[in-house]
């Protein structure tokens, strides 16, 4: 019948429209998702299960710094030797075996491929992508995450070297934890810290990692030299190779061995007086150190100079505690209470009052009872007000024996102004009155 024959014809068409439709849509589908591909932020890689990239997106160039048509069918993850050094072989292989993503974190430098271009951290994930329940391909897709690792690193640097400026015994074993930290972060690295002599106008090392181009000197003289120009111009220098050579043709520095492809240096001064500076260079790559590694040693080079602060400190604090202890006088010191927290081997000798007798008591203790009340008032009134004192006194020993001293006394100033402690210096005269005395009668 025509009704039958219409609808036959009308149910050809329609499924005839439904294909076509259905190419449209799948069609339309390759379209998003190749520009979404192609647009996306992270490097997205698509490769064969034989491991082979077949295909890249345009932030692959940007992430790592090689050219597509230079990865692209040219670059096999399981084969490369690059690419089994840095371990990517295994993590294509665990995607290639997992059912799930597989999560990796890497270290890139164009470098090894030999292209110029910034080391970065990247984080990577891999998964399969299937086709009737069969792995077709493998899906990497890589993120920049160097500028949140920096950060995570700077910390725990600072969290460490923090550590070593208490633990260390001397600059060396210092030393030996900068560098370790400096390695973490910017590895294959020529580092060394330079103290600078005044008195001769030298360096000498303190610490360096060697390199097989380096001259192997111990010292050398500032005059001329990059480290020396760092140390006369009082801030960071950063510098790549045509930089140097720039300084090199104004005569402000000499050029000595090989040259440094980049060059960071950072000059440092203590409290103390010391002064040097840290210096970080590489003889191939000169992407190998960047602007934004500056913040890395100016931070090492700030924890040096506390380092050697506190070492001073340490050092001043022995000798005066060797002066004290040694000292042919004796020495107390007491709180801003009067309270006596410390007395020297000598004030044990002299009075018979050993350091447990007089603990936490008032120097009173060895008052003889002679002394007018108005020579104390006068010293209380003269160090309360952050003045020397200075008398002879009468006192009396534990075993009740009369002796006469010449005491100094002076209050101890803390940091907010206040009086903390009260030191007395204290030398036994009694032979000396006695030989005057005996003069006068004579």
């Amino acid at each position: 019948s025509i009704a039958s024959s219409l609808g036959q014809y009308i149910n050809r068409h329609f499924q005839s429209l439904e294909l076509i439709m259905a190419k449209e849509l799948a069609e339309e589908s390759e379209i998003y998702a190749n520009s979404l591909f192609d647009q996306s932020p992270l490097s997205i890689h698509i490769a064969s299960t034989s491991g082979v990239i077949e295909k890249v997106n345009k932030s692959s160039e940007s992430i790592f710094s090689v050219p597509q048509n230079k990865v692209v069918s040219k670059f096999n993850l399981l084969t490369n030797p690059i690419s089994i050094e840095l371990g990517w072989n295994k993590f294509f292989n665990e995607a290639l075996a997992s059912e799930n993503e597989v999560f990796k974190k890497l270290i890139f430098d164009p470098g090894a491929f030999g292209y110029r271009g910034e080391r970065k951290v990247l984080s990577a994930v891999a998964f399969p992508i299937k086709f009737k329940g069969r792995v077709k391909k493998i899906a990497i897709m890589y993120q920049d995450i160097t500028n949140n690792t920096r950060n995570e690193l700077l910390l725990k640097i600072q969290r460490n070297l923090a550590y070593s400026i208490l633990s260390c015994k001397n600059f060396p074993e210092f030393y030996a934890v900068v560098s370790n930290e400096v390695d973490s972060i910017i590895p294959d690295n020529n580092l060394y810290v330079a103290f600078y002599n005044e008195q001769t106008d030298s360096f000498s090392i303190g610490g360096i990692n060697r390199n097989d181009l380096d001259i192997h000197i111990e010292s050398w003289p500032a005059k001329n030299s990059m480290t020396g120009y760092v140390l006369s111009q009082g801030k960071t220098v950063f510098a790549k190779k045509e930089d140097v050579l720039e300084l090199y043709s104004k005569g402000k520095i000499e050029i000595v061995g090989a040259m440094a492809e980049v060059w960071l240096g950072v000059p440092f001064r203590s409290e103390s007086g010391v002064s040097g500076a840290i210096v970080i260079q590489n003889y191939t790559n000169p992407d190998s150190i960047n602007p934004s590694d500056i913040e890395i040693i100016e931070l090492i080079a700030n924890e040096i100079k506390i380092f050697l602060d506190k070492k001073s400190a340490e050092e001043s604090t022995v000798k005066l505690t060797k002066a004290v202890t040694e000292s042919p006088a004796s020495v107390v010191i007491t709180d801003s209470e009067g309270k006596i927290e410390y007395v020297n081997p000598k004030f044990v000798t002299t009075t018979g009052y050993s350091f447990e007798d007089v603990n936490g008591s008032n120097p009173r203790i060895l008052k003889s009872g002679d002394t007018p009340q108005v020579v104390y008032k006068n010293m209380w009134d003269t160090i309360l007000s952050g003045k020397e004192w200075r008398g002879e006194l009468k006192n009396r020993k534990k075993n009740g024996e009369y002796y006469w001293e010449d005491i100094s006394i002076s209050p101890i100033i803390g940091d907010d102004g206040s009086i903390s402690h009260y030191i007395a210096i204290k030398e036994d005269i009694s032979d000396l009155n006695i030989l005057i005395n005996q003069l006068i009668e004579a």
